[in-house]
């Protein structure tokens, strides 16, 4: 199925139009709606007359400059519409706006050197968050989707149906191969985990044709690697040539929710791909 509403946030302050690129890229021929968003604050309005007439002109600027932005992008099939709000907090101002309008993604420009401190966004997004870390006009050739193997653990099975799913849809919209990859650690079993109950009278399965049956991809796609997730994936991915990357995230609170963000960051830090985060 394919994408039909994308919602891209746009930093106010930046010029960086990758974001608005990938999401005319992803609706493709079909089209669809794009809605941009920006958020804008300024908690030093002394110069101006009133504080209103301040954000009056902060807003109008910011959306002058979202204008400008979008008109190279016009095309029959794709509607796109642009939306200013005065919000203190980025984040949570735009996670509210995607809600609003039942986006199928958010999709966020977030070179290697920013994407530190996205944890709340990535856990938190009523869409699964796609951050562009390179040019938006580059095709999607290849998907690595990392698929979490950990024993009794339903939040995680339920969430690797999840990637699994984001990235056919992905692969479905922009004719990238997808591949899968799991980071092991001691000799789990795989079958136990998947709930893969085998007949005994057939050949005992591989770890990768237990995960290729299982969520329905070639067996030659699924890889498998002993050590640390930020390790594995990322050797992974160069290996494969991969262009984006598909990771889930649980939304946790506390010490887990913070090691789970840890752990999308330092994924994050280790590769030099989109990624696409679902939740």
């Amino acid at each position: 199925m394919a994408y039909r509403k994308l919602f891209v946030v746009v930093d106010s302050h930046q010029d960086d139009d990758a974001a608005l690129t990938r999401a005319v890229r992803l609706l493709g021929r079909d089209g669809g709606l794009i809605h941009v968003y920006s958020a804008v604050y300024d908690s030093d309005l002394s110069s101006y007359e009133s504080r209103e007439e301040g954000r009056s002109t902060l807003r109008q600027q910011a959306q002058s400059k979202l204008a400008l932005l979008t008109k190279p992008f016009a095309a029959d099939r794709i509607d796109i519409r642009s939306e200013v709000e005065w919000s203190s907090n980025g984040d949570d101002a735009a996670m509210r706006a995607c809600s609003r309008i039942g986006a199928d993604l958010l999709i966020k420009s977030a070179p290697r050197n920013t994407a530190h401190g996205q944890a709340h966004l990535l856990r938190h997004s009523p869409a699964p968050v796609l951050l562009v870390r390179n040019r938006g006009d580059r095709p999607y050739r290849t998907a690595l989707a990392a698929i979490a193997l950990e024993d009794n653990d339903l939040k995680h099975d339920t969430l690797n149906n999840h990637v699994v799913a984001q990235a056919r849809k992905l692969c479905d919209s922009t004719g990238a191969e997808l591949h899968t990859v799991s980071a092991l650690e001691g000799a789990p079993n795989i079958g136990q985990i998947l709930r893969i109950l085998e007949d005994h009278d057939e050949e005992k399965l591989s770890g990768e044709e237990m995960i290729a049956r299982s969520f329905g991809i070639d067996h030659q796609a699924v890889h498998i690697d002993y050590g640390p997730a930020k390790a594995v994936i990322a050797e992974t991915a160069k290996a494969i040539d991969a262009n984006i990357l598909v990771i889930g995230t649980v939304a946790r609170s506390g010490l887990s929710g913070a090691i789970v963000g840890n752990t999308c960051e330092k994924v994050l830090a280790e590769i030099d791909l989109d990624v696409l985060m679902v939740s």
